[in-house]
């Protein structure tokens, strides 16, 4: 489905040049059944921080709002580019590398978690510093996570099951979250008074004991076991 220029229409999980990803389009508009982005549907932009809405400048519509394009601008001014493979199968990682976090709050970035679940169903997902530090007692001087084989807490854990709060009295918060198959999660939240931060031994500590308390209840998944 291309328009006039020769352009293909832009689709759920489709790409921007800020390395961000289309998470959202019209559910019963499909093209070779993946879901049609129209005007103001919204993008995640790892580069600018946030979600932001596609600006389509296509002649197509539907129900009264313009098709997008690839080629077409977001609000925070990336391009929609390349075309998503949807044939691939497996597992893979995705990273997101944030600037500006001291202004963007916890509530905004579980949000981003969210929409991007609803787009990619993750098996665990880590956000902050996950290679924050602490004291190794076995190498002064050297500072480690507690445990190296599992994912860090940081600032943000996600993991594919539903933990009560009851569980893990550490977190200062948790949020249940579904993703695109329905399977529900929970978020655990170290710091809600503002980033964390690697370098304050008191979020370090928090983390690090949301960690432990995980692991003692056989919560916190071993790396090599993530599949």
């Amino acid at each position: 489905m291309k328009d006039s220029n020769g352009r293909d229409v832009a689709r759920l999980g489709d790409k921007t040049d800020h390395g961000g990803v289309v998470i959202q389009a019209a559910p019963k508009f499909k093209h070779l059944g993946i879901d049609v982005a129209l005007d103001q549907h919204l993008t995640l932009c790892p580069k600018c921080s946030g979600t932001f809405p596609i600006l389509a400048t296509g002649s197509m519509t539907h129900k009264g709002r313009r098709v997008a394009y690839i080629g077409d601008k977001t609000a925070c001014g990336a391009t929609l580019t390349f075309l998503v493979r949807y044939d691939i199968e497996g597992t893979s990682q995705l990273s997101f590398q944030f600037g500006r976090v001291a202004a963007t709050g916890y509530s905004r970035l579980v949000d981003l978690l969210e929409k991007t679940f609803q787009i990619l169903p993750p098996i665990v997902a880590e956000l902050g510093a996950y290679d924050y530090y602490t004291k190794d007692v076995r190498n002064p001087g050297r500072r480690v996570k507690v445990f190296p084989d599992r994912p860090g807490v940081g600032w943000m854990l996600y993991l594919p099951r539903r933990i009560e709060i009851e569980q893990v009295p550490e977190a200062r918060m948790i949020h249940h979250v579904k993703d695109l198959n329905g399977t529900e999660g929970t978020i655990l939240i170290s710091e809600i008074d503002g980033p964390f931060d690697a370098d304050n031994p008191e979020h370090v500590k928090v983390a690090n004991a949301i960690e432990i308390r995980l692991a003692d209840q056989d919560l916190l998944p071993r790396y090599v076991d993530l599949s």
